[in-house]
């Protein structure tokens, strides 16, 4: 008799999965009071550093490609007019590149031709641009 298999890839169930993950994991290793401060202060200045490249203040006329990754794969979203429109990916070629003719595209769309002709970017990824 076989025991039955969960396959939480096929469920999506995310739970699980981070429950797996985390049992993978080794325990970390105790931080001395001055490594826990400056550990501390380095996730501060990270977090503040994601929250200003990605929530902050763009010049005219730049726009945001995310690049989002996720259990089906990577893509890009264009922030527009504030929301996140989904990038199409033909699966060839840079991503990035067809990311920003799409990108193009849509923006053209939205604004105009002029708009899309003078549009620039910044990539988020893992909140760097």
């Amino acid at each position: 008799m076989t025991t039955p298999r969960f396959n939480p890839f096929a469920h999506l169930q995310t739970d699980e999965l981070m429950h797996r993950i985390i049992f993978l994991m080794d325990e970390p290793l105790p931080l001395t009071q001055d490594e826990r401060i400056a550990f501390e202060a380095q996730f501060r200045e990270d977090e503040a550093r994601y929250r200003e490249e990605r929530h902050g203040a763009l010049p005219p006329g730049t726009y945001r490609l995310l690049n989002q990754g996720s259990l089906r794969g990577w893509r890009y979203d264009l922030e527009i007019d504030g929301v996140d429109v989904e990038l199409e990916d033909t699966g060839a070629g840079s991503r990035v590149a067809i990311a920003k003719e799409h990108a193009l595209n849509e923006i053209a769309r939205r604004h105009g031709q002029a708009a899309a002709d003078n549009a620039l970017f910044r990539v988020v990824w893992g909140g760097e641009l």
